[in-house]
């Protein structure tokens, strides 16, 4: 992918959120360039162009934002209740937001990712058609409903009495092992995690049209809505907490009310977290399982944004999650630049294969590991995989622990 230029500002620092999978939102500074970017092309006479589309209303369409809170993180909380109807939509991309917000701003949101999306999918190195197949039907709601007390086990009342059942009996495609019935609850729950992960949309609607035989549970508002990237324009975020991505896409400020010189930036930012959610995390909806060094350092690095000119000093591999940023940096913006240094490594010298066989082995994981990492300790689904995908500049094997250990050491030679 060609990167954006880069230009320093020498007065004026701009800060960009990053979406830390579902994490609270953090304030990055940023120095990018001063000149206005990704608000459609201007013709001669200095107007605007935007992509094409149309605004539409859901309660006509049915195409409300989804319900799933754990589909669009932390932010979006506006269209998840006042502004789930109210959306512009163009090929690729759907805006929702409150109405009474001018039309240039979601005509801008959507240039914006219309514009930037094949970019993304260059940057990890996936193809759109990639993306839409490992992109799941429907939000993480959907998935936790039928696991607990449903896929994992339900009970059943006939005249001979209770019968106990769960998705080896429900599912005839489920490669059930041999020593099923001996399995641990945590064992069944990533293999099961693990076969969804893999499975088809329609292998997906099959199974959730059993749970509604069973349980009341009505799955329209949780889906990803027609395969195209959502976005929320949410007026609680401004120029400093500007973006979040999300499993379904994003939520970023409402351009009237925060616009930004680095937009363009932003939204590739938050765009490479929305693919590494659909690749690696498609049951979370959130990147908890993954290192924040890793998934902040990736979207930083293969957005052109801004890397730390010097890695002395700093260890950014040891931030695992958002505690640890509190730990080991006092400016999250030299956090963000630092993250980045520590990706750049990772793609210098590995494929963007590589680094996508990485994600896939953390979405298909079916160990008894810890699935979700805590303060200084990586989660057994990143680890594992990080250690068989990842290598170092002579090509032997990249430890995450050997990495933290010799961080400085291995960047240097």
């Amino acid at each position: 992918m060609n990167k954006i230029k880069l230009a320093l500002i020498a007065v004026v620092s701009f800060a960009l959120v990053a979406c830390g999978g579902g994490e609270s939102n953090e304030t990055v500074s940023n120095n990018n360039s001063s000149t206005p970017s990704g608000t459609g092309n201007s013709n001669s006479n200095g107007s605007t162009s935007y992509v094409a589309g149309s605004f539409k209303s859901a309660d006509l369409t049915g195409a409300y934002f989804p319900s799933d809170g754990a589909a669009s993180g932390n932010g979006g909380a506006e269209c998840l209740s006042s502004f789930n109807y109210n959306y512009f939509e163009s090929e690729d991309v759907m805006v929702y937001g409150d109405p009474n917000l001018p039309d240039t701003d979601f005509k801008h949101a959507a240039t914006l990712v219309e514009n930037l999306l094949n970019a993304a999918f260059n940057a990890v190195g996936i193809t759109r058609q990639e993306f839409d197949d490992y992109r799941p039907k429907y939000t993480p709601q959907v998935f936790n409903n039928l696991i607990n007390g449903y896929l994992l086990g339900f009970t059943v009342e006939t005249e001979q009495g209770a019968e106990e059942h769960d998705i080896s009996d429900l599912d005839s495609d489920f490669p059930a092992p041999a020593n099923w019935s001996e399995m641990t609850y945590n064992q069944r729950y990533s293999f099961v995690i693990g076969y969804w992960n893999s499975a088809s949309d329609s292998k997906h609607g099959e199974l959730v049209a059993s749970y509604t035989e069973h349980y009341q549970f009505d799955p329209v508002g949780y889906n990803t809505v027609a395969d195209k990237v959502v976005v929320c324009l949410d007026q609680t975020m401004n120029g400093s907490r500007y973006g979040q991505g999300s499993i379904i896409g994003m939520n970023i400020a409402p351009n009237s009310t925060a616009s930004r010189n680095d937009d363009d930036e932003v939204v590739l930012h938050e765009l490479i977290h929305m693919i590494q959610f659909n690749v690696a995390v498609p049951t979370e909806g959130a990147a908890y399982g993954l290192d924040r060094w890793f998934t902040e350092g990736q979207a930083t690095y293969l957005a052109g944004q801004k890397v730390a000119s010097s890695h002395s000093g700093h260890y950014p591999v040891h931030v695992v999650d958002l505690y640890d940023e509190g730990q080991h940096f006092s400016d999250t913006g030299l956090a963000y630049e630092h993250y980045a240094v520590a990706y750049k490594y990772i793609d210098t010298h590995n494929s963007k294969a590589e680094v996508l066989n990485m994600l896939l082995d953390i979405r298909n994981y079916q160990g008894e590991g810890m699935r979700t990492r805590s303060s200084g300790v990586s989660s057994d689904i990143f680890q594992e995989s990080f250690n068989v995908n990842m290598h170092k500049k002579d090509g032997t094997q990249l430890t995450i622990n050997d990495y933290r250990s010799n961080y400085h050491t291995i960047l240097n030679n």
